[in-house]
């Protein structure tokens, strides 16, 4: 069996490359080589700051939780029909036994690991090690790089879920990364009456139109929030999504709803600074619900791909090796060369 080549963040803006012993599936764990691995904004974060929140990387991290590849060992106890199958993978290993778990929302069950967060390694390497039951088969008409988008599209699939909201609504999506833009192809499924992104980089404004965005405006603009309140109806939009993760996007998200909307906020602030202008969050009566990463959403992630009822492969615009992924984490890091998503090949 031969070494896994494996990437580790040692400080802030330094990634090593370094081989580790083989890797040997447990009862009830597989072994996955990985043929894609999506870059995520919060790989950014521990990237350039070494932290998300309040969790620090204290130790050397694999980063990279948005994979795909194929099943190369199976352990015992774990269905052998996976051997050889291509799999998207679930990153949070939920415990299953609390009352979260058992009620359902194993999204924020306590002892949750999270695949690139301490204390669990990442996916940015050769191969890993999962539990057998959080892989999911891909059908052969999803490539592998679409495959690694499977985990941003069902964070889009889980926001409705905790929106509910009515086909034919009125929504407004602040931010056009791949998170948003996520949202976006979830939100298109509704058939809303008009659907508006707020995104300040043109050429991601111009993506969100091509991914069927009714109206787009950046958030620079002074007059944006107005010309909303105008494209819908004189009040604001039902349903807002945040995507972007900083205290302007808290305060602006808030004027580009109807009162009584709800507003889903998905984007991470980096001083774990939740903050905007309650008095007018109250007096619009809005409901906040916070977006911790996806629930049971995978598997209909794959469905609906499957089906061709969107297609993600647009977000796609970078791509490197291992050795390259702390020229991909730059590009992020710096909006440069008109990224959106940088895919990483761990076999190059």
């Amino acid at each position: 069996m031969k070494q896994t080549r494996t990437t580790f963040l040692t400080a802030p803006r330094t990634i090593e490359l370094a081989a580790q012993e083989p890797l040997r599936p447990g009862p009830g764990e597989v072994v996955v080589e990985l043929r894609a691995v999506g870059v995520c904004g919060s790989d950014v974060h521990w990237y350039v700051e070494g932290h998300i929140g309040d969790l620090a990387a204290t130790e050397p991290l694999t980063l990279g939780h948005e994979p795909a590849g194929v099943v190369t060992a199976v352990g015992e106890g774990a269905d052998p029909g996976l051997l050889g199958r291509r799999v998207a993978i679930e990153p949070a290993i939920h415990c299953g036994h609390c009352i979260f778990c058992r009620e359902g929302n194993t999204n924020i069950c306590p002892n949750i690991l999270f695949m690139g967060n301490p204390p669990t390694q990442g996916a940015f390497r050769e191969a890993l090690v999962h539990p057998a039951h959080l892989v999911a088969p891909l059908p052969d008409t999803i490539s592998d790089e679409v495959g690694a988008l499977l985990e941003p599209l069902a964070i889009g699939l889980h926001t409705m879920d905790l929106l509910k909201p009515r086909l034919g609504a009125t929504f407004v999506i602040a931010g056009a990364g791949p998170v948003g833009l996520s949202a976006l192809l979830a939100t298109r499924l509704l058939a809303p009456e008009k659907l508006i992104v707020v995104e300040p980089l043109g050429y991601r404004r111009e993506l969100a139109r091509s991914l069927g965005a009714d109206l787009v405006f950046s958030p620079d603009d002074p007059d944006a929030a107005d010309d909303i309140k105008r494209a819908t109806g004189g009040w604001g939009a039902r349903y807002v999504i945040e995507a972007v993760g900083t205290r302007d996007s808290f305060d602006r998200m808030i004027h580009y709803a109807e009162p009584g909307a709800k507003v889903a906020v998905i984007g991470i602030e980096a001083n774990d600074d939740f903050g905007c202008n309650d008095s007018l969050a109250r007096r619009k009566g809005l409901t906040f619900l916070m977006v911790r990463r996806s629930r049971h959403t995978l598997e209909r992630a794959i469905r609906i791909t499957a089906a061709g009822h969107w297609h993600p492969e647009a977000m796609i615009t970078h791509r490197r090796g291992l050795a390259g992924l702390s020229s991909a984490l730059d590009l992020l890091a710096e909006y440069d060369d008109g990224v959106v998503k940088a895919m990483i090949d761990p076999q190059r």
